[in-house]
């Protein structure tokens, strides 16, 4: 199994990797934003690596690298888990931290206080 070294690393494995055809174009000539690492990644509760990829017609793609056991999985998603986000944790900054941490600390931040208030009501 391979170990990713970087994110252009991890996203260089995923223009490869990937079955959506659209997707590896839209890799390629759209806009990417790296999130980063997931401690969890619904509807698994494996961990993993989330991309938001944008094609230069404006279709939007949310695509999650998952670490399982002995190989790598792609899963497209409908939305982010920012609850699970698990950048700025001080190792593999590159790898988990993603283009924006501010950004996406901020996000976890309203996922987990949205969180609290689903289970306190």
């Amino acid at each position: 199994m391979i170990h990713f070294q970087s994110k252009n690393h991890l996203l260089m494995w995923l223009e490869n990797n990937c079955p959506r055809k659209a997707v590896v174009r839209a890799l390629l000539e759209g806009t990417v934003e790296y999130l980063g690492g997931f401690s969890r990644i619904p509807p698994t509760i494996q961990p993993g690596w989330i991309t938001k990829v944008t094609s230069i017609h404006g279709k939007k793609w949310i695509v999650a690298v998952i670490v399982y056991q002995n190989r790598y999985g792609i899963r497209i998603l409908s939305e982010v888990p920012w609850r699970w986000w698990d950048g700025n944790a001080g190792r593999c900054a590159d790898l988990m931290n993603g283009d924006n941490p501010e950004a996406c600390e901020h996000h976890k931040l309203i996922a987990e206080f949205d969180f609290i208030d689903e289970v306190t009501e």
